[in-house]
């Protein structure tokens, strides 16, 4: 029996992030799955939610290991808060069994997989983006070190808001899953949010 994460915290505590701090807080800010049928694995899957105290993290470790200027510390840190406000970001990192089940990013009605990011009252939404990532990449495998040569990495994107204008996930209580199901297999990925 696996141990359960601990709470997540949405609302910004304004603790500064430290370099030294980024593998503590990519494994809490990270969850993962896998599901089988009988004795053959189907879906194996990593992902990290990225949240602004995930992202501050993040550049702190990104400053100190690739000696960023100012500047471009500044410029990563807007691109972040941009890409923070607009959506809510998962990056993943997904083994299949058979390589030709690898595609999260088919969408479309024929796709394998269907992704959503769920809440706790089982409200959901399909994402707005899937961008597969190159093999290999080595600004994604520096930075999520559980993605291996044997994974296709993926940066997945959600809606901030329902349709209907209300947030899907509460800054407070609560929970949040990604979802990825289809005929080969399902998994939930589950955060729980601190009061």
């Amino acid at each position: 029996m696996g141990c359960t994460p601990p709470p997540v915290r949405l609302v910004d505590t304004g603790v500064a992030a430290t370099t030294d701090d980024y593998d503590n807080v990519l494994k809490h800010w990270t969850r993962s799955a896998e599901t089988y049928h009988y004795l053959e694995g189907r879906l194996f899957a990593h992902a990290t939610y990225l949240s602004w105290a995930f992202r501050r993290t993040q550049i702190a470790h990104r400053k100190s290991r690739e000696r960023l200027t100012l500047m471009d510390e500044e410029r990563l840190r807007d691109q972040h808060r941009v890409r923070n406000g607009e959506a809510h970001e998962f990056f993943v990192a997904a083994f299949t069994n058979d390589w030709r089940w690898n595609t999260l990013e088919d969408a479309s009605a024929n796709g394998l997989w269907a992704i959503r990011l769920l809440n706790e009252r089982g409200e959901s939404l399909a994402p707005i983006g899937i961008e597969r990532v190159k093999d290999n990449d080595p600004r994604y495998n520096e930075l999520y070190p559980y993605f291996g040569p044997f994974q296709v990495g993926y940066v997945i994107r959600f809606a901030r808001q329902m349709t209907d204008g209300r947030t899907l996930i509460a800054q407070r209580g609560g929970s949040f899953t990604l979802r990825i199901a289809g005929p080969k297999g399902a998994l939930d990925l589950r955060w729980v949010v601190a009061e």
